[in-house]
């Protein structure tokens, strides 16, 4: 009895002509915590299904393999209806086309976005307008919501709606592991969790809209126990930065480094004393006598090797400590270069160092032995500002709030005296730049010293560059308020580390009765 049956079966699967087999969906797995009896409940789980299911333990969870959509949508029933503690994932062909809409004004109604877009034969089924995370206002952009399907994929050749010119992009996604907002755990969404919930801000076992902690109290992390929220993405339990050690470590077992806390021995002759003795000391500007534009120097003179050479020759680390000495550095990546910053520090011994374009992030580590390095951070690519000071300079950090600037800003406590404000600024290239934005900075402050990148250009202080107008800006505003500008001329020492001859560390030591303004030289 059972020939013919195989016979037909082959038969049928062999027919000429037939397509090509259907591709398989890939069924997510259910995740089941604390389960007691494995055996017994996937035995059950079997009975329910009417299918043999896959499982793996993973201590004590359970994890589930079902075959088929209608296995999945059952094991979800049980677990919900039993009240057991699990998550999942979302089924594949459950998921939406979730698309951005830019160059709509923002008073517009989403009921005419997909009035306008139904026209066009694609169904929305949600569409509602996306609001700024630090000012909580409206921005022009629309985030619609729809079905996977050919129709609606050709959203993305939409460029008009309602008259006005438009741009369809996919939904940019988050920074980081996902998260889920019921038990904070990762790499699943609370919609498919039913575990016990873990508030965010205290990790008490509730949710988070139903936390009553007071704003002055500290937030304690549920998976650290640190003084940070559970959604920090410094956490040491974020799965990002555990990668993140993984791959130093795995790097540094195959290509072994020397320790960088370990002080070399002293060498028996003191090189840069020998080199001070023979060198002349560098000479302070004169704005009196300075060159101007039109009495430059011949141009074999202005050559980046000779430039380089002279600079090197005549600079020696600072001998006198009388006063501070403050360095400004345009890292473009610090993390890439911190051996070499390493030995810079240990040769010139700096009592601050401003740092611009860091490319650091709050999940990055960024520690230098007696120093304290306040930093501030971009969630995504390149920019941000840091302040390195020594510890034993009295000081404290202030915040100054600008919207075309990145800035760090510290301030020096002096005895009997002013207080010192120390800043260190970055502006990107095609950030908008008003004088308004240096009024924030200087306004009620004592002395200030700003040093940092404002990708600013001038006659004054770059003779042989096109201005532009954040060059413009800064004179102005220094010959109206009185400020004096220090720009890159005899202050500027090439950077050994770079091998770009337009790239530079800024190097001056702090004088209480002037002010500085640095621009990189560019």
């Amino acid at each position: 009895m059972d020939i013919p049956v195989q016979a037909s079966t082959s038969t049928q699967n062999e027919v000429p002509g037939t397509a090509a087999p259907r591709k398989k969906h890939h069924v997510p797995p259910i995740t089941i915590d604390n389960v007691s009896n494995q055996a017994g409940l996937l035995k059950h789980l079997q009975d329910l299904t009417k299918l043999k299911l896959e499982a793996k333990l993973i201590g004590s969870k359970l994890r589930i393999f079902p075959q088929t959509a209608y296995a999945y949508h059952l094991i979800r029933k049980y677990v919900e209806e039993n009240s057991l503690e699990s998550y999942t994932y979302i089924l594949p062909e459950e998921k939406k086309l979730r698309l951005v809409i830019r160059g709509l004004p923002t008073d517009m109604s989403p009921i005419e976005i997909i009035g306008s877009l139904a026209g066009k034969n694609i169904t929305v089924n949600e569409c509602h307008i996306m609001t700024s995370k630090k000012t909580g206002k409206d921005m022009p952009l629309f985030l619609i919501s729809m079905d996977k399907s050919e129709e609606n994929k050709a959203a993305y050749h939409v460029t008009e709606i309602g008259y006005m010119k438009v741009k369809i992009e996919p939904l940019r996604p988050k920074y980081g592991p996902p998260q889920c907002f019921r038990c904070q755990g990762f790499f699943h969404s609370s919609r498919f969790c039913t575990r016990s919930p873990r508030c965010v801000k205290c990790a008490g076992n509730h949710l988070a809209k139903e936390c009553t902690k007071p704003i002055d109290q500290k937030p304690k992390c549920c998976l650290c126990e640190g003084e940070h929220p559970a959604s920090f993405l410094g956490c040491p339990r974020n799965p990002r930065n555990k990668i993140q050690k993984e791959d130093s470590s795995n790097k540094k077992t195959t290509q072994p480094v020397k320790t960088t806390f370990t002080t070399p021995p002293p060498p028996k002759v003191n090189f840069w004393e020998q080199r001070a003795k023979n060198s002349t000391p560098l000479q302070q500007p004169n704005p009196s006598i300075s060159k101007k534009p039109s009495q430059a120097t011949s141009p074999a003179a202005l050559h980046p090797s000779s430039l380089q050479k002279t600079c090197l020759n005549n600079l020696t680390p600072p001998q006198n400590r009388s006063n501070l000495t403050v360095i400004s550095w345009n890292a473009n990546g610090i993390r890439s270069r911190v051996e070499e910053f390493r030995s810079f520090i240990a040769d010139w011994n700096p009592d601050i160092v401003n740092l611009q374009e860091t490319h650091l992030q709050p999940c990055h580590n960024f520690i230098f032995p007696d120093y304290n390095i306040y930093r501030t951070d971009r969630t995504f690519r390149g920019g941000g500002t840091a302040i390195m000071i020594k510890r034993s300079i009295p000081h404290h950090q202030i915040f100054i709030t600008n919207n075309s600037l990145e800035t760090t800003a510290i301030q020096l406590i002096r005895q009997n005296d002013q207080p010192v404000t120390i800043v260190s600024a970055y502006r990107p290239p095609r950030k908008p730049f008003t004088e308004q934005d240096l009024h924030r900075i200087f306004r009620n402050q004592g002395y200030v010293l700003v040093a940092g990148d404002l990708n600013a250009k001038h006659a004054s202080w770059s003779p042989h560059t096109q201005q532009n107008t954040p060059g413009n800006i800064i004179r102005r505003f220094c010959d109206r308020t009185g400020y004096s500008l220090a720009p890159p001329g005899t202050y500027l020492l090439p950077s050994q580390y770079k091998k770009h001859y337009n790239r530079y560390c800024h190097l001056q030591r702090y004088d209480r009765n002037r002010l500085f303004f640095y621009s990189r030289a560019l």
